[in-house]
Order: structure tokens, then sequence, then C-alpha cells
């Protein structure tokens, strides 16, 4: 397996507080900063394990993070890059995907 999975500093701090491993795949979720309600499968992570089981997915370490990737993710000649970041709110700090396609997705139906 090929992969393209990059942890930044902070997010490999807030991992290894949470045990040290996340799982990346993929979820149907709302398209962010679309006026229209629709979903996309985008790239999502998680600390921990998955919670479906983990058979279907391929374990890699990256910088002594273990991380479980789900097929879907590393497919193709090109898989995409997935980087790992932290999102700070006024109330809490959470790890989230950056610059994958599929946080880039457009309903195709307004101007988003």
């Amino acid at each position: 397996m090929e992969t393209n999975v990059i942890i930044f500093p902070g997010a490999r701090e807030l991992i290894m507080g949470q045990g040290g491993v996340i799982t990346l795949k993929v979820e149907n979720r709302l398209i962010p900063g679309c006026s229209e309600s629709k979903i996309a499968a985008i790239p999502v992570v998680q600390a921990g394990e998955p919670d479906e089981g983990n058979e279907a997915y391929q374990v890699v370490t990256v910088d002594d993070v273990k991380v479980y990737v789900h097929p879907t993710l590393t497919s193709g000649d090109n898989p995409q890059e997935l980087r790992i970041g932290v999102e700070t709110t006024l109330f809490d700090r959470r790890l989230m995907v950056i610059g994958a396609a599929g946080n880039n997705m457009h309903c195709g139906s307004c101007s988003c």
C-alpha cells in the first residue's frame, strides 16, 4: 500500500495524548459552506481504532502514530495526500483532515 499521510506536530501531540492511534476513513457529511443541504463522501479522521472493526483497514505507522487507513483512501494510481492537523475552537481541539479533495467539494447547484 502506498500512503501519503502527513501528521503535523500539533496533531501528533494531540494524538499521542489520546492513545497514539487514529483512523482515516470516508464518511458522508454535509458539504461545508454550501447554501443547500447536500451530502458528500469526504475523508475524516478520528482518534482510536475503527468503530466498525479493523479487518478492512490497512495499518501504517507515521511518526510513531498507528494509523488505520480505509482502502477507499489508498486506491487508484495516485492516492491523495492526507494531512492531519488540529482545528482549535474556543472550547476544544480536534483532529481534521486538511486539503483532501472531499473538503473542497461543491454541490454543483449553488455558488459555494
